[in-house]
């Protein structure tokens, strides 16, 4: 608090030395801490109303620090709407953990072209993809989901069928553990546009509400669009073991060895399995398997699990 109300001190001071891009630089460090500060986003507003130049005060060079990017864009809002969006989204990519995404929703006075939406939003897959499911709770990346969600709510006001803002949407509340959110954007996101990605993303939301033959049916409807995909084909053997549904999870493997019969994780669970259902054949391939790839733990950690299952067998 103290470094915050320091920084605002030197920002008023360059304010009254007409110094603004110093007075910029020093404002965009208070909101890079805390982006709805009411004094700093006060400041910002009446640096606004003075018509300065986004450029000027805060340019967008090479290596722009990410806070100034930001400023950048409160800045650009009146200008071009989109490009600040999508410059919000840009830093929001490289830093997930500061929530410049709840800026947006006040934004939204003005309609943002659909195609603008796409752009934005797409940015920020890959990054979800790098979090876990469910994020812990003292993440600070949840306070910027939490701000996604509440932005894609408006946003689907405006444009309810954009498929990316749907599957964006659905995947970060995935990651905030709010599953029954998750299935709603994700079964929406499939019926503006049914496709393998869209049916994936409904399968996954599924799964992890714990709705293990919903989400095996969404698995092999994405098969119905893309049936050379071996990934939901791995989803799905993945699935009923967890389940301790060998035949399903068999036949789910097998379907992958059929055009590759040494898939790295198809091969051993097979043979896994096999084990399990009393193949000392298939035991001893395992063994050979987890011998001839020494850097894949995952075949020696099925082997202890058979020993597991093959001992409590045994005690019973």
């Amino acid at each position: 608090m103290a470094a915050t109300q320091e920084e605002l001190a030197i920002v008023w001071r360059a304010v009254k030395q007409d110094d603004l891009r110093h007075a910029i630089e020093h404002l965009a460090r208070v909101l890079a801490q805390e982006p709805e500060h009411p004094e700093g986003l006060a400041l910002l507003d009446a640096l606004d109303g003075r018509g300065v130049d986004p450029q000027v005060v805060a340019p967008l060079d090479q290596d722009a620090w990410f806070g100034l990017v930001a400023v950048h864009a409160w800045l650009l809002r009146r200008r071009d709407l989109g490009a600040a969006i999508d410059l919000v989204f840009q830093v929001t990519a490289t830093r997930p953990d500061v929530p410049y995404l709840r800026w947006v929703s006040g934004w939204l006075r003005q309609r943002v072209p659909q195609d603008r939406w796409e752009v934005a939003f797409l940015r920020l897959l890959p990054v979800l993809g790098e979090m876990p499911v469910p994020l812990d709770e003292t993440d600070p990346r949840r306070a910027t989901l939490d701000g996604l969600v509440q932005l894609a709510a408006s946003v689907r006001e405006q444009v309810p069928r954009v498929v990316t803002v749907l599957q964006v949407t659905a995947s970060a509340l995935r990651r905030l553990g709010r599953f029954d959110q998750a299935i709603e954007w994700a079964a929406a996101a499939y019926r503006v546009e049914p496709s393998w990605t869209t049916a994936v993303g409904l399968a996954a939301a599924l799964r992890e509400h714990g709705d293990v033959d919903a989400a095996l049916a969404a698995y092999r409807r994405a098969l119905t669009h893309d049936p050379s995909d071996e990934t939901a084909w791995l989803d799905i053997g993945d699935l009923c073991l967890e389940e301790d549904r060998l035949m399903e999870a068999l036949d789910a493997y097998e379907a992958v060895l059929a055009s590759d019969p040494q898939h790295a994780w198809a091969r051993p669970h097979v043979l896994f399995i096999r084990a399990r259902l009393g193949s000392e054949q298939a035991r001893l391939e395992l063994e050979a398997w987890s011998a001839e790839h020494p850097d894949d733990e995952h075949p020696t950690s099925l082997l202890a699990a058979l020993d597991s299952v093959v001992g409590r067998g045994r005690s019973n």
